[in-house]
C-alpha cells in the first residue's frame, strides 16, 4: 500500500468518527494534508483516538500495540502511517519505502 491509499483510508475512518466534514476535507491536499496536526483541526481528542485505534485495528486486521507508542504517534497522517508501517510490512501488505 503506498503512501496515498494509506492516507486515503485513513481519511476515511476519520470520516466516519468524525462530524467535521470541512476539516476532514482538508486532509485531501496531498501536500499539506499529510502534515496536518489532527488534535490542532480538532479532529482527534483522547476519546477519538481510541475510536480511530480501534477501526484501524479492524479495516487493516491487526493489533497495534499501544504502549510501545506515544500520542505523538497520532499527531499527522504521516506518523500514523510510521506507526502502522511494521505491522503492515509484517502482515506482507506493504513494502518498505
Amino acid at each position: 500500500m503506498d503512501d496515498a491509499s494509506f492516507f486515503q483510508s485513513i481519511i476515511g475512518l476519520l470520516g466516519e468518527i468524525n462530524d467535521d466534514a470541512s476539516a476532514v476535507a482538508a486532509l485531501n491536499d496531498p501536500v499539506t494534508g499529510p502534515e496536518i496536526n489532527l488534535f490542532d483541526a480538532g479532529l482527534l481528542r483522547s476519546l477519538t483516538v481510541v475510536r480511530l485505534l480501534r477501526a484501524m485495528e479492524e479495516y487493516f486486521n491487526v493489533q497495534v500495540p499501544v504502549e510501545q507508542y506515544g500520542m505523538e504517534a497520532f499527531f499527522t497522517l504521516r506518523s500514523i502511517r510510521r506507526m502502522m508501517e511494521p505491522l503492515l510490512v509484517a502482515e506482507g501488505r506493504v513494502g518498505v519505502t
